[in-house]
């Protein structure tokens, strides 16, 4: 069993209800949602979230919420790799027999459904603990990362040589066994997906924010 989730809490700092504020008309959860329930690789699509208003925007948007996230896993401090081991422990515990988890950002609103057949076809081929897209990378942008010849990526050194690349925050494919162990992204154990830098527009302020909109109309209507 291979599910996508969304993980989404209900605060945040710099823009107030970020996850779930308008986006080119549409709550920006959604987004992301509807890519993943229309990609085939997926058999469930769930939300991980301690939020009320969100879970009842994404069960109505089809997804599935099976348990809300705990206050301690839904402040600034809980980190992707806890709040993933916390809903893929408990889809376990509660019957579901994964086989793969794909931790899917809810300020993703340029994923498509084609994204996450490659990536997981290039983890388990690799036998790779990860798989996520990566980006060329820009000046200043953290972390910068280094990719080798079998693509597996890792925190790139201050002597490194060759290309470097940045993680644009979108998805990452887990195995269960990495999710449960919480192993480390950006230690040599991921694949790298190379992607398009305009599909990658990390939405941090209202600055970001109007800029993906801007592109986002573009997109979706090209000339």
């Amino acid at each position: 069993m291979k599910v996508a989730i969304i993980i989404a809490r209900g605060g945040s700092k710099r823009i107030p209800r970020k996850n779930i504020k308008t986006f080119a008309g549409r709550p920006i959860i959604l987004y992301p949602i509807w890519a993943a329930l229309k990609a085939p690789i997926f058999d469930e699509v769930f939300v991980s979230t301690d939020d009320h208003e969100i879970a009842n925007i994404e069960m109505g948007a089809g997804a599935m919420v099976p348990f809300m996230r705990p206050a301690s896993l839904a402040d600034d401090h809980a980190t992707t790799l806890q709040v993933m081991g916390h809903a893929v422990r408990y889809l376990l515990q509660h019957g579901a027999p994964l086989e793969a988890a794909c931790c899917i950002y809810p300020c993703t609103p340029f994923v498509e459904p084609s994204d996450f057949q490659p990536a997981f076809e290039a983890m388990m081929t690799k036998a790779a603990a990860y798989a996520f897209p990566v980006i060329p990378a820009q000046p200043g942008v953290e972390p910068v990362l280094q990719m080798d010849e079998n693509d597996f990526i890792r925190n790139a050194q201050s002597d490194s040589n060759g290309r470097q690349w940045n993680d644009p925050g979108q998805w990452y494919w887990g195995t269960v066994v990495a999710w449960q162990q919480q192993l480390h992204i950006f230690a040599g154990r991921a694949i790298g997906i190379p992607t398009d830098r305009n599909r990658a527009i990390d939405i941090n302020t209202q600055e970001d924010w109007n800029l993906a909109e801007a592109f986002y109309a573009k997109w979706e209507s090209p000339p």
